[in-house]
């Protein structure tokens, strides 16, 4: 399975890095905006989406040897990291709540070939160019020409400022090239209305770039890599805690603002050869597949962001114009915190890679038609998705008889660092909301109590969520109390009711910890050329290494 899979290791870096006398290390280049928005022309950003992308703000440094590091485990085959921990990858979630971008829109495409570039800069930005290479033009001149309205401002100039500064932020920050300096004006089309823009997929469309850019940077004759490289460095920080910095600043949206502030860097790895080391030694056990549950940020997405989890799930091609990428969903599911299953074999676009925006004459919508049309029906492409569920926690009076006295299994007395779990009928959480919860496990027996604003650290089961529609138990507020019964056959999945029960799942997912979830051989598919079409391996002890807390 895995030589089929894997079909492109004579075209790779990690195959050639190992005989490379120096390492390779991409240039990586981003242009942050040099201020936040002018408030005259938010209502113009918050109409077109790019309101909660513009507060990001300067952004922060980027750091090449991470992304360097990053890149050698990215495979074209799958779209995915080939990691220690199994496969893992950037998903419609992480865009939406990292940029705070819509994902749940029309394609971002177009007809292109028929435009007069300058007449189209004339129209909406109301002057033109000196230079037009392409459709591109200089981002330096959009900063030049368009200075900061003021209350004596017309609102045609506030509309034109606006457009020129969601130029900058798409060719600067958000899809950039690797000129590093042009922005295609194929954007200013979709800037018309503000209106009409907002109803696009912004986020699909940044991730279909990333996607595409990142496949060009494992090859070993590559020096730079385009694309939104602020999300891939961010999306790195909040899953893997070993390479995160340092940060003493509560968390604010869109999440990827957490690195403006000011950051300690001690005790990481400052060359790539130490970010590779902990990526194969510590990513195992340290892997966080669902880090958007923590009590500390939850709180502060905003609700609209929660409401369709399932926009993130589907499996589709991510289009935007001359590109098409495949969202592999299906081989991540515990990044969604369902139970990973056996992926079907990837789709291959290897040719689609050999189409870009040279073709000058190509009407986009009807070339990637099929795809397109994928892309409107794409809530009938949600792969099939179980709860993670701990067999264990099914039968919690029965352990709590067999544990030693003064404690309840498989949690931990306070004599070794956890809290003892009174036996008795009910269940209680205590949410920041301040709502109370009450679940009933068999014979009325107690499965846990525990505060989910607590820290990592004091949580009863380090990867376990208490909210609702995340426990291995129906939780129902104020309501009937609902039981569902594990599988007979002490595997980790539920009986048919259990799974057809979870098919419309809460925002809030399900976690368990990750010597239940494990997908792949304990051993780093990187070198071995292994993939994650495999059974969960469930192992004998629930209990982990925890990663150090992040203060802040």
């Amino acid at each position: 399975m895995a030589g089929e899979l894997i079909r492109f290791d004579d075209k790779h870096i990690s195959v050639e890095q190992m005989q490379m006398s120096v390492d390779r290390i991409l240039q990586c280049n981003i242009r942050n905006m040099t201020g936040p928005p002018s408030p005259l022309i938010e209502d113009c950003l918050r109409e077109a989406g790019f309101w909660h992308v513009a507060m990001i703000d300067r952004g922060c440094k980027l750091d090449p040897k991470l992304i360097s590091a990053l890149i050698e485990r990215w495979r074209l085959e799958t779209h995915t990291f080939h990691l220690p921990c199994g496969e893992c990858t950037i998903t419609l979630e992480d865009v939406h709540l990292q940029l705070g971008l819509p994902v749940d829109g029309d394609v971002v495409t177009g007809s292109v070939h028929f435009a007069d570039w300058g007449a189209v800069c004339y129209e909406l930005l109301g002057a033109i160019p000196d230079n037009i290479n392409g459709g591109r033009i200089e981002m330096g001149w959009l900063r030049d020409t368009f200075l900061e309205p003021d209350d004596d401002s017309t609102e045609l100039e506030k509309i034109r400022y606006a457009r020129a500064y969601i130029l900058q932020i798409i060719g600067g920050y958000l899809m950039p090239d690797l000129s590093q300096n042009l922005v295609h004006l194929r954007w200013l089309l979709k800037l018309v209305d503000f209106r009409a823009a907002g109803e696009f997929s912004w986020g699909s469309a940044v991730l279909a770039t990333l996607y595409r850019e990142m496949p060009g940077a494992t090859r070993p004759n590559k020096a730079k890599i385009g694309g939104c490289l602020s999300l891939l460095q961010s999306w790195a920080r909040f899953h893997f805690p070993f390479l995160r910095p340092r940060v003493d600043h509560p968390y604010t949206f869109p999440l990827i603002m957490r690195w403006n502030h000011s950051a300690s860097y001690a005790r990481l790895p400052t060359c790539l050869e130490g970010i590779r080391l902990l990526l194969e030694q510590r990513s195992e056990a340290q892997f966080q597949w669902t880090p958007y549950e923590d009590p500390t940020i939850r709180p502060v997405i905003p609700d609209e962001y929660l409401q369709n989890p399932n926009a993130w799930h589907v499996k589709v091609p991510l289009v935007n114009f001359a590109i098409v990428e495949m969202h592999q969903s299906d081989r991540v599911l515990r990044q969604f915190g369902f139970r990973q299953l056996i992926p079907v074999a990837p789709e291959v676009l290897d040719d689609h890679y050999k189409i870009d925006l040279r073709q000058l004459h190509t009407d986009w919508p009807r070339f990637w038609s099929h795809y397109i049309q994928m892309w409107k029906d794409r809530y009938d492409y949600i792969p099939t998705r179980e709860p993670i569920i701990v067999p264990e926690l099914a039968r919690g009076e029965a352990a709590a008889i067999a544990c030693p006295k003064g404690t309840t299994w498989p949690f931990k007395s306070l004599n070794k660092g956890r809290r003892r779990r009174p036996i008795n009928g009910t269940h209680t959480i205590t949410r920041p909301s301040n709502r109370t919860y009450t679940v009933t496990g068999p014979n009325n027996s107690t499965v846990d109590t525990h505060n989910t604003a607590s820290s990592d650290d004091t949580s009863p089961m380090a990867g376990w969520n208490a909210w609702p529609g995340s426990s291995p138990f129906s939780i129902t507020p104020n309501g009937p109390l609902i039981y569902r019964q594990p599988s007979r056959e002490g595997s980790q999945e539920g009986s048919s009711e259990s799974s057809f029960f979870y098919q419309s799942p809460s925002p809030y997912g399900f976690q368990t910890p990750p010597p239940l979830m494990m997908q792949t051989p304990p051993r780093s598919l990187f070198y071995q050329g292994g993939s994650s079409s495999q059974h969960p391996q469930p192992e004998s002890s629930l209990e982990q290494a925890q990663p150090p807390p992040e203060a802040g």
